[in-house]
């Protein structure tokens, strides 16, 4: 982080030392030049310890610098104006070339604030980049979840209609086979019959067959669909209990991969909010340092263009730069709220499979159970189910 670190090395350093070791060189050329000018352009040549400009700590330093430079910058300008002094050719390349420096300075400082403000953006960014722990694959086993849950339902609901027309069908094969009884023709047939016998004996074989026929018939195929029911009951159980199964290890799996996925988000956002709440907090300093570099910056470029006019024009243009008001809008920082923290509830799966409450919920409460009670559960391999005073519950099937 360049702006957080006040080891950091200076931004504007190569631009002032130019214009310090040109000023030097100058300063040895020139053999008449006016004390106090001398001094003023000393001034402005000490340059030198800007270094730090771009560190939390030279920040002040550095626009300290830059307010003294524009405070002689002023004078001379002043002095130049009321005729006080003048200056010679080399003296205003002296100018000019700290006016480029000035310029380099402002192209440094609009550099700073877009990597500060790329700095405060990939804050935010971490932060929302958290939810990366909460997966899509997440996401993924909990649509699989229900969607296991609801074919387990739709199974149980299949079958407790499928025993209740197995237990009306088989009660009326029951009830037709505990009905049935010999016909009267029966009774009425005579045993060791004599020869005058014979065609009584005939008839009610006749009415017996008739009767047995029907009967066999009726008995036959109440007992088909009895059967029939039962078997489908049967091989309905199997396929609700294998989807039982499924739907359970599902769970578990979504409950694994919930809790794990939010444990590591919620470590990861607050570390991320704590990285933020310091980044802004380091380039908020070095904006308000950085406002002031440039608000002295432009103003020196201001007074050195006074030297560049006509004499007639310098009252003027000095005039407007000692009033002139530098915007710094430019150079704001958008600091960002704290995003939303992801939905990362665990509530889902606060009760999981086996436990009495789950059971409960999601199998006891349910329309289907009385008809279609569930088989053995499958326990979280994960999970101990009696900890924390959660009881393990085997629901048996009911007893057919």
């Amino acid at each position: 982080n360049r702006c957080a670190s006040a080891e950091a090395g200076a931004c504007s350093k190569s631009a002032e030392d130019s214009a310090g070791n040109l000023l030097l060189a100058t300063k040895a050329r020139v053999h008449k030049v006016d004390g106090s000018k001398l001094a003023l352009l000393q001034m402005l040549g000490s340059k030198a310890s800007l270094g730090e400009a771009s560190s939390v700590r030279g920040a002040a330093a550095s626009s300290q610098k830059l307010e003294s430079m524009l405070s002689a910058m002023q004078q001379l300008a002043t002095n130049v104006v009321s005729g006080e002094e003048e200056l010679s050719e080399t003296e205003r390349a002296v100018v000019a070339t700290i006016k480029e420096d000035m310029l380099q300075i402002k192209r440094t400082l609009y550099s700073e604030h877009a990597e500060d403000q790329g700095e405060v953006d990939r804050a935010r960014d971490a932060i929302v980049a958290c939810a990366r722990y909460i997966s899509k694959k997440t996401k993924a086993i909990a649509n699989i979840t229900a969607s296991r849950e609801a074919r387990h339902a739709g199974c149980r609901t299949e079958e407790a209609r499928l025993h209740l027309d197995k237990i009306s069908t088989c009660n009326l094969y029951h009830a037709a086979g505990a009905a049935t009884s010999l016909p009267e023709c029966a009774e009425r047939f005579p045993e060791q019959a004599q020869p005058q016998e014979f065609d009584d004996q005939i008839d009610s074989i006749r009415e017996i067959l008739v009767w047995s026929t029907a009967e066999y018939e009726l008995l036959s195929t109440l007992k088909a669909k009895c059967e029939n029911a039962t078997e489908l009951h049967a091989e309905k159980i199997k396929k609700c209990h294998m989807d039982q199964n499924q739907y359970e290890v599902a769970f578990c799996s979504y409950r694994s991969r919930l809790t794990d996925s939010c444990s590591s988000y919620n470590t990861c956002r607050p570390a991320e909010i704590e990285t933020q709440e310091k980044v802004h907090a380091d380039v908020k300093v070095v904006e308000v340092g950085r406002k002031a570099e440039y608000t002295a910056a432009m103003r020196i470029i201001c007074l050195a263009g006074v030297f560049n006019v006509s004499a007639e024009k310098q009252p003027h243009a000095l005039t407007k730069c000692t009033n002139m008001e530098v915007l710094t809008t430019k150079l704001d920082i958008v600091y960002h709220e704290v995003p939303p923290a992801a939905d990362c509830d665990e509530g889902a799966v606060a009760k999981y499979p086996c436990i009495l409450e789950w059971l409960t919920e999601r199998y006891m409460s349910k329309a289907w159970y009385a008809q279609a009670p569930t088989g053995a559960c499958t326990p979280c391999t994960d999970i101990d189910a009696f900890a924390g005073g959660g009881q393990t519950t085997v629901m048996p099937h009911l007893d057919d």
